[in-house]
């Protein structure tokens, strides 16, 4: 049976005077260059370049005017729905999916050219003659013996320089590849100076290598060889056909209804349900909608009470096919419903309805019940899609 409910309107939002809100029409995706173009009105009302957002995600603005806004959108998108907001410098937005839709599949390569022949190898050149090994130099002659020296004094040779250790006059070291003789008594140094750095050393031998010997000349290069002739290149195969275009995606028109206030569903049994909100779709087609309503249960005194079940579901008495399976949640103090789905409407014009309703809990199927169920800020949106 047909349920008439009357509808109660508590609360009314002021217009906000001269404030341009955007409104979207159209819009559509460019896939070959990654740009989203928005057809409409309100987006620059003070020539100020609005703001697009993509899932929250500020995409670059291209161009825009009061009319369209060109924005790019992120790369490597895959198909899906996604939220987009437009917001001008006024701050006023509109908010709304849109559906990417997938890429056209691409056309069949064409079959490649045949390979050209390959030319002969030219002859390869002789190789050049070893050159001659230069002349090696001469033996200097030996100097004159120098004259004996004094008689030395012995030393005591101790291996590698330990600074724990307590060395005596003329004991010989190595440190760092040289060798050093102990001119007086001196260690233990475990804290420095090394012997290259200590007056009671003495530099016995340097370390190091001696010089090396003069490289000889190298011998002349044989001549080099004549190139080989190269072979003609191979012809060039045609390009194969280009495959047809994919199917264009993309939102083909718009269209909301939010109307301002809070509306009592309160009833007499366990079950009450209530018309919020109703919105004319403008075309023929497949649509994505979406809607949303903020249940709240007060006594008369406007105090918040325990809550109970509720949901939002799409119907149009006239029309059964323009229904949606309902959305239900379970609150404490109240809460909000969203209820989303596709339809497909036959003719442009037709009404689609959000209703609204709570399950009772046995507290309100009381005639002098005083307890309030209402929804406020009800809102539909419709997305029609390719």
């Amino acid at each position: 049976m047909r349920r008439i409910v009357t509808a109660v309107l508590l609360l009314f939002v002021p217009l906000v005077a001269f404030a341009a809100v955007p409104v979207v029409n159209s819009g559509t995706i460019n896939y070959q260059t990654n740009q989203i173009t928005l057809t409409g009105t309100g987006f620059e009302p003070a020539k100020t370049k609005p703001t697009v957002q993509f899932n929250g995600t500020t995409l670059a603005v291209v161009s825009f005017s009061n009319t369209q806004v060109v924005a790019t959108l992120p790369a490597a998108v895959t198909p899906g729905t996604f939220n987009l907001t437009v917001t001008n410098s006024q701050g006023n937005g509109v908010d709304f999916n849109m559906t990417y839709g997938p890429t056209g599949p691409q056309g069949p390569a064409g079959p490649a050219g045949a390979a050209g022949a390959q030319g002969p190898a030219g002859p390869a050149g002789a190789t050049g003659a070893t050159g001659a090994q230069g002349p090696r130099g001469l033996t200097g002659a030996p100097g004159a013996p120098g004259p004996a020296g004094a008689n030395g004094t012995s030393f005591i040779f101790l291996d590698t320089y330990n600074p724990y250790a307590t060395y005596a006059a003329n004991n010989v070291v190595t440190y760092n590849g040289s060798s050093y003789i102990a001119i007086l008594p001196n260690g233990p140094n475990p804290s420095g100076p090394t012997p290259d750095q200590n007056p009671s050393w003495g530099l016995m031998a340097a370390g190091g290598t001696g010089p090396a010997g003069l490289a000889g000349p190298q011998g002349p290069a044989g001549p080099p060889g004549s190139t080989g002739l190269m072979g003609n290149p191979g012809s060039t195969g045609p390009a194969g056909p280009q495959g047809p275009a994919g199917p264009a995606g993309g939102v083909l028109s718009y269209a909301t209804s939010a109307p301002a206030g809070s509306m009592n569903i309160t009833r007499d049994d366990d079950v009450g349900e209530a018309q919020v909100a109703t919105l004319t779709l403008p075309n023929a087609g497949t649509y994505i909608v979406s809607g949303q309503a903020t249940f709240s249960i007060t006594d008369l005194s406007g105090n918040l009470v325990k809550t109970t079940q509720y949901g939002c579901l799409f119907h149009n008495f006239d029309n059964p096919s323009l229904q949606t399976a309902g959305n239900t949640q379970n609150f404490t103090y109240g809460g909000t419903v969203t209820v989303q789905g596709f339809l497909t409407v036959g003719k442009a014009g037709e009404s689609l309805d959000l209703y609204c309703f709570y399950v009772g809990t046995g507290a309100l199927n009381n005639p002098t019940a005083t307890y309030v169920n209402s929804v406020s800020s009800p809102v539909i949106t419709a997305i029609q899609v390719q």
